[in-house]
């Protein structure tokens, strides 16, 4: 129990009382010389986001939410593990930069606590010059002019 102690991160409540923090995080958020720390994915594709927390119970509600109107509550694989997802969403060029927000509640512990990110999509047009520059590129062509 002192051990568990130790290593546990503490909030405090709306209650005031002290409760371990949840502290939510979108899982594979990258990169790149525009934007930092997003979630990079496809145009026209499934986007699947995870939200990994530090700890649950059993009344922790984790909601998914992509800019202001879309919003899904996400689900766990397994029951021990600590990772919420969704995989509800198809992406759009509209979605590009838009917030993705993860929100973690718990009604018992009156706690409430978010997290955000930008989505970043890439276009099937960017993609398609990107491979073919990376080809070209490979095969070290030197112009002899």
């Amino acid at each position: 129990m002192i051990d568990i102690l130790k290593n546990a991160i503490w909030a405090v409540s709306l209650s005031g009382n002290p409760t371990r923090a949840f502290n939510p995080r979108i899982a594979g958020l990258r990169d790149s010389a525009d934007c930092k720390q997003c979630l990079f994915a496809m145009q026209n594709q499934l986007l699947k986001i995870n939200c990994a927390l530090e700890f649950d119970t059993m009344n922790t509600r984790v909601a998914i939410q992509l800019g202001t109107h879309i919003r899904y509550g996400a689900d766990k694989k397994d029951q021990k593990d600590l990772n919420y997802e969704i995989s509800a969403i198809t992406t759009r060029e509209d979605n590009h930069m838009t917030d993705i927000t993860c929100e973690v509640s718990d009604k018992t512990l009156h706690v409430t606590e978010t997290t955000t990110s930008r989505l970043y999509i890439i276009s099937t047009f960017y993609l398609h010059f990107f491979v073919q520059y990376k080809s070209y590129d490979n095969l070290n062509y030197k112009n002899s002019m």
